[in-house]
């Protein structure tokens, strides 16, 4: 949620509005489930891996690989 703050005498807010969906299920008192950047401008969210994607294969030194 995101409010406008003006300040004054006495402080004034407006309504708040709805930034996003959260991906979070449950809330959870134990674990950090999201974070902010430092620059303030994105949301990180740790969520549960989804079932039925590939994995990712890296591979490092691809180019040893080319010329064996």
């Amino acid at each position: 949620m995101s409010v406008t703050v003006k300040a004054g005498a006495p402080t004034q807010f407006s309504a708040p509005t709805i930034l996003f969906q959260s991906p979070l299920t449950s809330p959870s008192p134990n674990l950090d489930q999201f974070d902010v950047t430092a620059d303030g401008q994105r949301f990180l969210f740790l969520v549960r891996e989804q079932q039925g994607l590939d994995p990712i294969t890296v591979v490092v030194n691809w180019q040893r690989l080319l010329k064996e």
